[in-house]
């Protein structure tokens, strides 16, 4: 599976960002804003353009390859969380504490514009931000591609002792290309700039990531 769905911790029980009580009636206000969907909650498992309310706003999950964030951990809480923007749309405003079931993809959905990365040298360059080089990008797929058995039988381990059957080499290096290549947000994965050990810098990146992940979900 090129892009495997997160699986929250066994017996995490779901954390409900919105505390408004369920069964509180939405009231309509002028404009004729529809009603809030539920709220967001940790650890469910949310589909492309499912809708979920907090404060006020109505927010979609975006879809492939983004899904498998929308209902990760609280860092994707739409609105509040430090990453929500890379699993999350704004769709419009809605009323009422979000006691209605969502609906899925909204009426009003914008089209989300493609996020081009700046070629070397311009855009981000200019702003003083870190640029991949091409050849140390294609240097680190390479030293990657090479340890695939390695990362797959001794790195991806369900509960440190056995290969994972949901995280796979296959769907990491997919994942990792999508945010090299392509940006999430308008943020690109560093992989290192074009000195003699620039790759050093995107392995350290990448075990970094990879140490956190098996911390939060890899392991189970």
């Amino acid at each position: 599976n090129p892009n495997p769905r997160p699986k929250p911790k066994p017996g995490t029980s779901a954390n409900v960002v919105d505390t408004v009580a369920k069964d509180e009636a939405p009231s309509a206000v002028p404009g004729g804003e529809p009603p809030c969907p539920y709220p967001w909650e940790e650890g469910r498992p949310y589909t492309e353009g499912e809708t979920v309310g907090f404060r006020g706003r109505m927010y979609a999950c975006l879809g492939y390859p983004y899904t498998g964030w929308c209902g990760l951990d609280a860092a994707y809480s739409p609105g509040v969380g430090s990453q929500w923007t890379s699993a999350w749309e704004v769709v419009g405003d809605c009323t009422g504490g979000g006691t209605r079931q969502p609906t899925g993809k909204p009426t009003r959905r914008p089209t989300r514009r493609p996020v081009e990365p700046s070629p070397a040298g311009q855009g981000d360059a200019a702003a003083g931000a870190l640029v991949n080089d091409k050849n140390t990008i294609r240097r680190v797929y390479d030293i990657l591609d090479s340890k695939r058995d390695e990362i797959d039988g001794k790195l991806f381990l369900y509960q440190g002792s056995e290969p994972s059957t949901v995280y796979r080499y296959e769907g990491f290096i997919a994942g990792l290309k999508v945010m090299v290549e392509h940006q999430m947000a308008g943020l690109s994965y560093y992989l290192g700039d074009d000195s003699e050990n620039g790759h050093l810098y995107g392995l350290v990146n990448i075990a970094a990531f990879i140490g956190q992940s098996m911390k939060e979900t890899i392991q189970y």
